[in-house]
């Protein structure tokens, strides 16, 4: 089973979770999910779904808007590049 989803974000959540000193089973919980979908997650193995991810940023403490950004542009880069280029080009 290869790490198709592993990226930033999934580093990200680990070490803030870890920073913090939540278990997965506790982020699980304010999440919505299962604590083996955070482990997968956090392996890279599975992603969130997108309207999960502002319940992630209250759990983990970050910035919604930030963390749905990065969620959305390594999930739909193309869709993320349409939303947020420059409006100069």
């Amino acid at each position: 089973m290869s790490n198709r989803f592993e990226g930033g974000l999934s580093r990200l959540i680990r070490h803030r979770r870890e920073e913090l000193n939540l278990t997965q089973a506790e982020v699980a919980t304010k999440v919505g999910v299962t604590s083996d979908a955070i482990t997968l997650v956090e392996l890279g193995y599975r992603r969130l779904d997108l309207d999960r991810i502002p319940a992630l940023a209250d759990a983990l403490k970050l910035n919604r808007r930030q963390l749905c950004r990065q969620a959305l542009q390594e999930r739909a880069p193309e869709l993320y590049q349409q939303l947020f280029r420059s409006k100069a080009a």
